[in-house]
């Protein structure tokens, strides 16, 4: 059912993106690629949706980006998007079809939160990252006053009306049901990674994590 929503949202997905960060939503993924410091390193974008934090690393030196997730309409529009730059694989993030210590990189960008079973998707990315390899988590997180209100009553009519689907009275919902910052780094401990950095944006409605 969640996979049939997000094929259903996929082809306005990159305008509804734009329109409901108010076009933040890049700055936020270069601010990761700066973080961590990509250049000439083998990296996974997991639940990589459209590509977006895809091109980010390619554009900061990447030496080869892996483009996963578990919608093959939003792998279709990645791969148009990125062309031979990157490899696509269909998967569920929970079953990481990639060996033990196989990426330097792992990003996700607004993707946990979709996640079936999130420990065991900390536990694949621990599995398959290099020691010493880092991973960066963007995430939608709530937060209250303004950002609060527009992103729990406003942003969900825009979205769905736009979009023509139900998938974003579900996004509204998932950040509602979903762990706090404090929570997620407990949670990336209990699979094996630090938390260097944590990092907040639109009044600590997104935040970024940057783990080794």
């Amino acid at each position: 059912m969640k996979k049939q929503m997000f094929a259903a949202a996929a082809r306005r997905y990159d305008f509804l993106n734009t329109v409901i960060s108010l076009g933040l939503h890049k700055s936020w993924r270069r601010w990761c690629v700066r973080r961590l410091g990509i250049g000439g390193l083998r990296c996974l974008d997991l639940a990589s949706g459209t590509g977006d934090f895809a091109l980010e690393l390619l554009k900061g030196g990447a030496e080869s980006v892996v483009c996963a997730d578990f919608c093959p309409e939003m792998l279709d529009i990645a791969r148009r998007k990125i062309g031979e730059g990157a490899t696509f694989v269909e998967c569920p993030a929970e079953e990481l079809p990639f060996e033990d210590d196989s990426f330097d990189i792992i990003t996700v960008g607004f993707g946990v939160r979709n996640f079936e079973d999130g420990k065991k998707c900390y536990r694949e990315m621990r599995r398959v990252l290099k020691p010493g390899g880092r991973l960066c988590v963007l995430e939608i997180t709530g937060g209250g006053g303004l950002f609060g209100v527009y992103f729990n009553r406003i942003m969900p009519h825009i979205g769905n009306f736009v979009s023509g689907t139900k998938a974003y009275k579900y996004l509204a919902e998932s950040v509602e049901r979903f762990d706090t910052p404090e929570e997620m780094v407990e949670k990336l401990a209990a699979a094996g990674f630090r938390t260097r950095e944590i990092k907040k944006f639109a009044l600590g409605g997104v935040t970024a994590l940057v783990c080794v």
